[in-house]
């Protein structure tokens, strides 16, 4: 057997086991519930547009989309990590764990399971907003870069929010410094906002927003007007770097954990 067939199946045999953990745990339903809230809240605010907004009913919910991400993603990727980690954390689990794989690939696979239903999460919201254009027939043409910006702007800063939470579910067993993280770092990326550059650079929370290529502005009857600019390919290679940092960091802190 070659050596990449048998690094194939370590792959799909270390995989499998992490799924296996979270049988029962209903780990989509909690990704589901904030789905459906967006989805109601998109449905809401495009029922109370008018037909001007509605000729540019991508680029609105694009952006809104972005701004809620801000709010609602910080807590679901603090509720995701606690609840993939849970089990590491109850009783000898850990210990026996090493006993089976090194030591590493427990903190690596249990983060490519999560950003597998990070991925699956990010493709539904994006099938959310379309879904709604054809409701409610935009005239708009949702380009392929607006969908591609969108799900790897999104998808890169939920992985790197999961990381965070991850390394900090398994420092602490009690999790609810992990939720406090998460609804802290909400507010922070609220805030960050309206942080003058480049402080909102170090904030990893508002990269929803800083990653949108979208922004906002008040035409003078009062409506608020929703325009394109450049993608910020700057920010989304700064943010690897940073989650380069966290992925090390975190991983020497896990592999120095005693159990």
């Amino acid at each position: 057997m070659h050596k990449s067939d048998r690094e194939a199946g370590e792959f799909v045999k270390l995989l499998t086991t992490e799924i296996k953990k979270t049988r029962y745990r209903k780990i989509w339903l909690l990704l589901l519930v904030p789905l459906a809230i967006q989805g109601i809240w998109m449905l809401f605010i495009t029922s109370h547009t008018n037909q001007a907004q509605l000729n540019m009913g991508y680029s609105n919910l694009l952006y809104f989309m972005s701004t809620m991400n801000v709010i609602i993603i910080p807590i679901v990727m603090a509720m995701l990590a606690s609840r993939l980690c849970d089990i590491e954390n109850k009783g000898n689990t850990l210990k026996l764990l090493y006993t089976l794989e090194e030591k590493g690939k427990v903190f690596d696979y249990k983060l490519i399971l999560g950003s597998i239903y990070i991925l699956g999460f990010t493709i539904l919201q994006m099938i959310c907003i379309k879904l709604v254009g054809g409701i409610f027939k935009f005239t708009q043409m949702l380009e392929t870069h607006m969908w591609i910006e969108f799900i790897v702007s999104t998808f890169t800063v939920s992985v790197i929010l999961f990381l965070i939470h991850q390394i900090l579910s398994f420092q602490f067993k009690n999790q609810v410094a992990c939720l406090t993280v998460g609804i802290g770092g909400t507010f922070f990326g609220l805030f960050s906002m309206f942080f003058p550059a480049p402080f909102p650079y170090f904030i990893i929370w508002g990269y929803y927003s800083i990653l949108s290529g979208f922004r906002f502005r008040n035409v003078p009857a009062g409506v608020m007007k929703v325009y394109e600019i450049p993608y910020k390919t700057e920010a989304l290679f700064f943010l690897a770097v940073l989650g380069i940092i966290i992925y090390l960091v975190g991983k020497k802190l896990f592999l120095r954990r005693e159990v």
